[in-house]
């Protein structure tokens, strides 16, 4: 069963809550993506389970009213979808189409998208046509309309989809998603519960410390180099204990690292 309701997590207690949500409330659906900005998420697109089709609908849900609104927009609206990307740069929200110029990316869903130093960054994703995974990254700059292809230092993500992103400082944090099990019969997925960090900025203390993870240094051996020092190190060198709980239909790919990669703007 879909349900269309508006669940909060209140940060200070660390508690779920069902919020009472008024005004136009959108209809149960998936696929679609939110942004903030200004006080208010925005909706856009996904799966209305209700109808059984998809939309290119667009919904605004204010914070401080707890109230939702059908936004009718102008223009030549993007084609109805799910499992697209979106992002917000200055007051412009942007959704992956390839009309555009430069070195594009080719079509896909279910890809990350996030916005840095007012430009676009893709990363991923899937081709249903032809059943190809992807883990390339791009950037787009919304002045020039033009995309380009980035080949960031370090080690990169494996090909997935449905992987979480998230921005923090000069940091992307990009975490699990899905790739082929290629152990197993065709169209079989596993689950990855990796942490990949693509650092923008990246220091010469990250740099360092990325160089003595990759030569096998232990860090039992080194001298105290400072509480911080000491505490990154240490976070950077330890396995990833996350697990989940998978479907019969995939496998749960557990792969026991965070990685830093890097690329300078």
């Amino acid at each position: 069963m879909h349900k269309s309701e508006n669940q909060g997590l209140f940060l200070s207690t660390l508690e779920w809550k069902t919020v009472e949500a008024k005004g136009t409330i959108p209809s149960s659906r998936d696929g679609h993506t939110s942004n903030v900005y200004n006080g208010k998420m925005y909706i856009f697109g996904g799966f209305e389970y209700t109808h059984r089709r998809y939309t290119n609908s667009v919904y605004a849900f204010n914070f401080t009213t707890l109230t939702w609104e059908n936004l009718p927009t102008k223009g030549k609206a993007p084609s109805h979808r799910d499992f697209h990307a979106s992002a917000i740069v200055n007051d412009k929200m942007y959704i992956f189409e390839l009309e555009t110029i430069g070195d594009r990316p080719t079509f896909r869903r279910s890809h990350s998208m996030w916005e840095y130093c007012g430009k676009l960054y893709l990363f991923g994703g899937y081709d249903s046509i032809n059943d190809i995974h992807f883990n390339d990254f791009y950037v787009f700059d919304t002045i020039k309309l033009c995309w380009t292809r980035l080949r960031p230092n370090g080690k990169h993500p494996t090909p997935r989809r449905r992987q979480c992103s998230a921005i923090v400082g000069d940091k992307v944090f990009i975490f699990g998603g899905t790739m082929p099990d290629k152990a197993k019969r065709p169209g079989t997925l596993c689950d990855l519960a990796d942490m990949y960090v693509l650092d923008y900025c990246a220091s010469l203390k990250t740099l360092a410390a990325k160089a003595l993870i990759q030569y096998g240094t232990s860090i039992k051996t080194l001298p105290t180099l400072g509480q911080t020092l000491d505490r990154d190190l240490y976070y950077m060198s330890q396995p990833n204990t996350i697990a989940a709980t998978t479907p019969s239909t995939t496998t749960n790919y557990n792969r026991s690292e965070t990685t830093t990669f890097s690329y300078n703007t």
